[in-house]
C-alpha cells in the first residue's frame, strides 16, 4: 500500500502566450475536471489566495499519470485555449519528507512535466518547531503513557500534524511568490 500525502497547490495556466493568475476554477468544466483528476477531493484553504489543499497518493505528481481522467481535463482545457496547466505545489509527509515544486500540464503536447525546488526533512523540521512535542511522542512509543498535561498520543500527533501544516503552508506563500513561471523552463 503506497503512502497518503497532504499538498498545498496554486494553479495557475497559460492562455494566449500569457501566465493568468485568475481563479481556473471560476470556470466549472476545469473545476469539474480537475476534481475528477484529484485522488481524494482538493478544496480551497484560502479562497482569496487562491491556494487549495488535498490529498495525493504517494507522489502528487502521480495524480497526473495517464488516465480517462487526465485525458478529459486534457481535452476540457484544449477547448478553452488553455495552453498549460502549472500546480505549484508543497507536499508533505512523514516518510515522503516536505517537497516543493511545480508540476507543469503541457496539454498540447499531453505532457506533464515536473520540477522540484526544495525538499525538507520532515522529522527535522518538526523538531526545530516543537521539540517538547517530539520528546513526549518519543517517550509514548517507548512506553511511557503519563503526562501531567493530560494528553493522550493521539493528541500530540495531532499537535504535531498541526504544526508541520502550519509550517508547510507558510513555507509554500513564500515560494508561490518566489516562482517566476515566466523563467522556467520545463523542456528538460
Amino acid at each position: 500500500m503506497s503512502e497518503i500525502i497532504d499538498f498545498y497547490t496554486r494553479i495557475k495556466y497559460k492562455k494566449d502566450n500569457m501566465i493568468k493568475e485568475d481563479d481556473i476554477l471560476d470556470d466549472l468544466d476545469i473545476y469539474d475536471a480537475i476534481l475528477e483528476l484529484e485522488y481524494d477531493t482538493i478544496v480551497y484553504y484560502d479562497e482569496k489566495l487562491l491556494t487549495l489543499q488535498g490529498r495525493a497518493n504517494w507522489s502528487y505528481a502521480r495524480t497526473f499519470s495517464p488516465s480517462q481522467e487526465r485525458n478529459e481535463l486534457q481535452e476540457v482545457a484544449k477547448n478553452k485555449g488553455i495552453d498549460n496547466l502549472y500546480y505549484i505545489f508543497c507536499s508533505y509527509s512523514l516518510s515522503m519528507g516536505i517537497v516543493y515544486g511545480i508540476i507543469n500540464f503541457d496539454i498540447n503536447n499531453n505532457a506533464i512535466y515536473e520540477k522540484i525546488f526544495k525538499k525538507e526533512n520532515y522529522e527535522e523540521v518538526l523538531e526545530k518547531l516543537a521539540p517538547g512535542l517530539v520528546k513526549k511522542f518519543q517517550i509514548f512509543n517507548e512506553g511511557e503513557e503519563y503526562f501531567d498535561d493530560g494528553k493522550d498520543l493521539d493528541d500530540i500527533v495531532e499537535e504535531m500534524n498541526d504544526k508541520i501544516s502550519k509550517y508547510c503552508y507558510q513555507e509554500f506563500i513564500k515560494f508561490i511568490n518566489e516562482t517566476k513561471l515566466e523563467e522556467l523552463n520545463f523542456n528538460c
